[in-house]
């Protein structure tokens, strides 16, 4: 645990507790904390051995000291750092975001957006990545890691801070809890080391405070911790300030139903009634010191090798000893010695075999670390001239062995997002104007919890109302998502004609370079409105997309209406001028007839005439009725004719138009009741 001098963060200022028996009340706590030691002492004693091996204490003590007395090499050619980051380093690289979901209760998805961007932000204003990481790397290492999320006063407002805790070990949770994520934890400790400086200007009066009494003292710092409580009559929890000796301060008004402490653990199992956590290193040990020993006797051979090793008498050499020992160390390649009767002079041995055995055990070591941590090379079986997409599947299917890692994380972000909307409605929940973060880093402010007017309407985000749900989302970061639209939007560019027409803004926006979003801008400004109002409005209201689409029908309703007036105002102009054609023939026709009692008139008057004129003159105006009929009745049934087509065809007309106005309002009730049913079918479980 850290020695530090900084103040614990509570909610508020504290106040003395007022118990009817405080001291009964601190032999529960301390009734509790012994039992919580008790129950994580194990799994404590097991990361810290755990997180040594990893920092590089990876030799017995014994074997250590052995080999020092016997001039060997004792190398730690440590392995563990490079898979710890390997891990790490992938979830660096992904973009993991909060999401609230409206259930019931007067929710909606405009104000979850709003949640959104207050969780993103103050996130980011506080560094929550790096508590975040801290975690997983501790859950890499040893099984455990933690944080905590707390509000604070900052200025006139509340935020809500996520606070690192860099020694897991200082946080024990509810042993009853049964959750993966301990948020059915009853109660929990978080213990830290003060300076008896700091201490002492925090708490004068403390019992602890003077080194005679009863403490948690050691010699430079004081043990103090804190301890949360789930209130089961309020359902809120408490935070109390103790030390071995007494209670110091409490906060009986925290308004959070949920303990503020969240505890990530890596693989679980349960042996004989022990619960064990444990990350990739305990799997590796073995393998790790069997690397360092490999490489060690590597080392010896090496300078075994390098040195000249003579077979000689002690006799030859003793006069000459210093001399000899020297050889190796300063190269002379003259080797003196006093020469014995009958003994052959001094042979220089021969450098010894190479170890081939430990050399490949060495070679292996990494594929066995890989294969034990669960680390595939994505690249050893990949073959040449691969398409990207390809070989980025192969990279992704190599952190499948250690995604159970970042799926912790994940599950415990997802907790996190309950604590924060747990607690925004309490601490947030006046009229202000509040700073929010969108997915792509650009911070806006907003008003909260009063009326303001936007795109025409008056818009509320009342935080106090409804419930709202969470969804932790984990993929490519925003920058990397951006890039991979900008090159399937250029795709899509080089195939549709009318593309710029309908998609430039867009374009222009996932382009990173100065300018890219006025050339948005103004690109947006030559797109027709009726292409910018299919996009609908940004917000992602359901209301809002409703209102949007009913006001798309209608203006496309009023545009068939105007189509059908013009459409009956040409077929009655038709119909005009085909009867004024019928009347024009009708007048010809009683022409013919008056004609014709004329001549019959003239015919009667006219018996005294010569028989073969009469009969020529008959003959001529039989024939010129007979053509004169025919001629009515072509002309009369091509009349007749030309209307009923006409007139068919204009019915065609308007009965289609008939059915696609029919098929529009249907598929207007038909969006309005898969709306209602979506809004039915989320889970109606408030946070």
């Amino acid at each position: 645990m850290d020695d530090t001098s900084v103040e614990i963060p509570v909610v508020k200022a504290l106040r003395m507790p007022q118990y009817e028996n405080p001291e009964e009340h601190h032999k529960e706590i301390m009734r509790r904390r012994k039992m919580c030691q008790e129950a994580w002492q194990d799994v404590f004693q097991d990361y810290v051995a755990d997180s040594w091996f990893a920092d590089g204490r990876q030799w017995d003590e014994k074997v250590l000291r052995y080999r020092e007395e016997m001039k060997l090499t004792s190398l730690t050619y440590n392995q563990i750092p490079a898979k710890r980051r390997f891990i790490v380093n992938n979830a660096r690289m992904n973009d993991t975001a909060i999401k609230c979901i409206p259930v019931n209760g007067g929710a909606d998805k405009n104000t979850a957006k709003v949640l959104d961007g207050i969780i993103k932000y103050c996130q980011h204003k506080y560094n929550a990545k790096a508590s975040y990481i801290n975690a997983l790397d501790n859950v890499v290492v040893g099984g455990i890691g933690a944080w905590k999320i707390l509000p604070i006063k900052a200025g006139d407002d509340y935020d809500i801070e996520i606070i690192r805790i860099t020694d897991p070990t200082s946080v024990m949770m509810d042993p009853n809890a049964k959750k993966q994520d301990f948020s059915d934890a009853e109660y929990c400790f978080v213990t830290q080391l003060l300076a008896k400086s700091a201490f002492k200007t925090l708490y004068p009066d403390a019992q602890s405070a003077d080194p005679e009494r009863k403490g948690g003292f050691n010699e430079d710092s004081v043990e103090v911790f804190e301890y949360w409580i789930r209130n089961q009559d309020s359902g809120y929890c408490e935070q109390y300030i103790c030390t071995e000796s007494e209670i110091l301060e409490s906060n009986t008004e925290y308004k959070g139903k949920h303990i503020p402490i969240v505890f990530v653990t890596g693989e679980e199992s349960h042996i004989e009634g022990q619960r064990r956590y444990k990350g990739i290193v305990r799997d590796i040990k073995d393998i790790q010191m069997l690397l360092n020993l490999t490489k060690s006797r590597t080392a010896d051979y090496i300078q075994r090798s390098s040195n000249e090793e003579w077979l000689v008498t002690s006799g030859q050499i003793a006069d000459h000893l210093d001399r000899w020992n020297q050889s190796n160390v300063n190269g002379s390649g003259v080797k003196i010695y006093t020469h014995t009767e009958g003994v052959p002079a001094p042979k220089r041995l021969d450098a010894p075999a190479p170890p081939v055995g430990y050399m490949q055990v060495a070679a292996e070591a990494d594929a066995d670390l890989r294969a034990a941590i669960g680390i595939r090379d994505p690249l050893a079986e990949l073959p040449d001239n691969v398409a990207t997409e390809t070989m980025q599947m192969h990279v992704n299917q190599g952190n499948i062995g250690t995604y159970a890692y970042t799926d912790k994380i994940n599950d415990a972000r997802d907790l996190t997002g309950k604590i924060f909307i747990d607690l925004i409605p309490h601490y947030f929940n006046y009229a202000h104007v509040r700073e929010i973060m969108g997915d792509d880093g650009e911070v806006s402010t907003i008003p909260l919890n009063q009326p303001y007017e936007e795109n025409g309407e008056t818009v509320m985000h009342d935080l106090s109302k409804g419930s709202y749900a969470v969804l932790v989302k984990s993929g490519p970061s925003y920058e990397s998502r951006r890039a991979e639209a900008l090159g399937k939007l250029l795709e899509i560019a080089k195939y549709d004609k009318e593309f710029f027409i309908k998609y430039a803004d867009i374009l222009y926006r996932n382009m990173d370079f100065d300018g890219a979003e006025d050339m948005a801008s103004r690109a947006r400004a030559g797109i027709p409105p009726a292409i910018l109002a299919a996009s609908g409005p940004t917000n992602g209201d359901t209301a809002g997309n409703d209102k949007a689409m009913a006001a798309q029908l209608q203006q496309q309703l009023q545009q068939m209406q105007q189509v059908i007036q013009q459409l009956q105002q040409e077929k009655a102009a038709d119909i005009a001028k085909i009867q004024e054609q019928g009347k024009l023939d009708l007048t010809k026709l009683q022409l013919e007839n008056a004609h014709q009692k004329e001549m019959e008139q003239i015919k009667t008057g006219g018996k005294d005439a010569n028989i073969q004129t009469k009969g020529s003159v008959d003959a001529s105006l039989e024939s010129l009725r007979s053509q004169g009929r025919d001629q009515n009745i072509q002309t009369k049934g091509a009349v007749d004719v030309g209307l009923i087509d006409k007139q068919s065809q204009e019915d065609a007309k308007l009965t289609m138009l008939d059915g696609q106005i029919d098929t529009f309002h249907l598929g207007l009730d038909h969006d309005h009741q898969t709306t209602q049913t979506e809004r039915r079918e989320l889970s109606p479980r408030s946070i």
